[in-house]
């Protein structure tokens, strides 16, 4: 590296290696509200039953299970999720959301996938999530 660094690039560089980083360690089984991921074989399963989802819907809900409890702005997850680094006018996370409702709550009591208005979104395990 030359020296001295411009603090762009220093911050682009540090950005690289904690997306690497977090890459690495999403390499796990994750478990929630008897949501199972396997990340290894791109399954989802929920009460015993397999969740037939799509690459990108099984990365979405990947992100929003390792982050449950925390609110997960739109912003944040075009980042991690597609990878946009700027801030983008689109519904796609809006989208992607609704299908994943369709797949992973329906047919539940208890949702695992909650809206924040004027937020984003937030995954939280039955116990944690509120009655409605």
């Amino acid at each position: 590296m030359a020296h001295p660094l411009h603090p762009g690039e220093l911050r682009c560089r540090i950005e690289n290696l904690l997306a690497l980083t977090s890459r690495r360690r999403a390499s796990g089984t994750l478990k929630l509200g008897g949501l199972t991921l396997e990340p290894s074989r791109r399954r989802a399963v929920r009460d015993g039953r397999d969740l037939r989802l799509t690459a990108k819907e099984f990365a979405l809900l990947y992100y929003l299970v390792a982050n449950s409890g925390e609110i997960c702005s739109r912003e944040n997850i075009l980042r991690h999720v597609w990878g946009y680094d700027f801030h983008a006018d689109t519904n796609v996370t809006d989208v992607y959301i609704r299908h994943l409702r369709l797949k992973v709550d329906k047919g539940h009591r208890q949702k695992l996938i909650h809206t924040v208005r004027g937020a984003g979104y937030v995954v939280k395990a039955p116990e944690m999530a509120p009655y409605t």
